[in-house]
């Protein structure tokens, strides 16, 4: 019994803990419902990517489009999404570029290898 009571105890603290981070953290600064944001699945960022990254060329189509919303989420994970990616959102008025990841889900480089179930499966490794 007492271990049980320790228990409830222990997890009411670590549940007032959390809480009290959330509430000093609190909506983001600026956001609102009429916010616009969207979850880019792309990698098309430059137009060109031949030679060294510093001689990339920013496709200004795509990133003057993605710049146009309040908030941006991307997959830090494709190979185009540099850091100049998310400086360029940010210098042109994108007010949070959030980098997502996915569990499971790792990029394909077709010269090596093809995604599992020709594209329509998870990827897996042996």
């Amino acid at each position: 019994m007492k271990k049980a009571f320790a228990g409830m105890i222990a997890l009411l603290t670590a549940a007032t803990a959390i809480s009290s981070v959330a509430e000093v953290r609190g909506p983001m600064t600026g956001v609102t419902s009429d916010s616009k944001f969207i979850v880019y699945y792309g990698d098309d960022y430059y137009s060109s990517r031949t030679g060294p990254t510093n001689t990339w060329v920013l496709d200004s189509t795509i990133m003057s489009e993605l710049a146009s919303f309040d908030i941006v989420v991307i997959n830090p994970g494709q190979p185009s999404c540099t850091p100049e990616v998310v400086k360029y959102l940010k210098d042109n008025g994108v007010d949070y570029v959030i980098g997502y990841i996915s569990v499971g889900e790792d990029f394909i480089n077709d010269a090596f290898e093809a995604p599992l179930g020709g594209g329509s499966g998870m990827v897996k490794y042996h």
